[in-house]
């Protein structure tokens, strides 16, 4: 599986997402990608986590190996678009801090490859 945060900027620098139980995957973190870039840079993507970053219908096309979406916050995945595809989307509990919410991602993560989906919308 490869995640891809794409816009791990939003978090302060000494903020960091613990280790995944699984014993293979790819991981990458980037301060901020424009939609042509998420299209550029994830287009192997499984599993993308966005703290703010909307993933609008036109961006959701050029991902054709997504299969989850982990959002900080509600309105920034097109559900229409996802349900259409077969994208799960995870949405993480408010109020959350930083730290907890990595580790509420990561935990997300580590249940959906086992074959369930924690905060799941759709």
């Amino acid at each position: 599986m490869y995640i891809t945060v794409i816009d791990n900027a939003r978090f302060p620098d000494t903020v960091e997402f613990p280790m995944l139980k699984a014993a293979k995957y790819g991981w990458q973190e980037y301060p901020q990608l424009t939609p042509e870039q998420i299209g550029e840079n994830c287009w192997r993507t499984h599993i993308i986590i966005t703290l703010g970053t909307e993933l609008p219908a036109e961006v959701l096309a050029k991902l054709p190996m997504l299969k989850l979406v982990i959002e900080a916050r509600a309105g920034l995945v097109d559900l229409e678009t996802a349900v259409a595809r077969g994208i799960a989307v995870s949405r993480m509990p408010e109020g959350l801090g930083c730290s907890h919410f990595c580790k509420e991602a990561v935990e997300t993560i580590d249940d959906f490859m086992a074959g369930k989906v924690r905060h799941r919308l759709v």
